[in-house]
């Protein structure tokens, strides 16, 4: 749990555009969850890992 700890306030710290803010953690029943902003364009997971993904914008 310590580490649990010290990795979310370092993630709390981090402050970029591209970085999905923090809002805090959660642990409930033995399992540690993280709470962060809701992103409506989907997750870093569908981009990377997923054959139907959009190409972005950048290419």
């Amino acid at each position: 749990m310590k580490q649990f700890v010290a990795e979310i306030v370092s993630m709390g710290n981090l402050k970029h555009k591209n970085i999905v803010p923090l809002l805090g953690y959660c642990r409930r029943k033995g399992e540690l969850f993280l709470v962060s902003e809701y992103m409506p364009n989907g997750s870093l997971d569908q981009y990377l890992f997923h054959d139907d993904k959009p190409p972005f914008s950048w290419h």
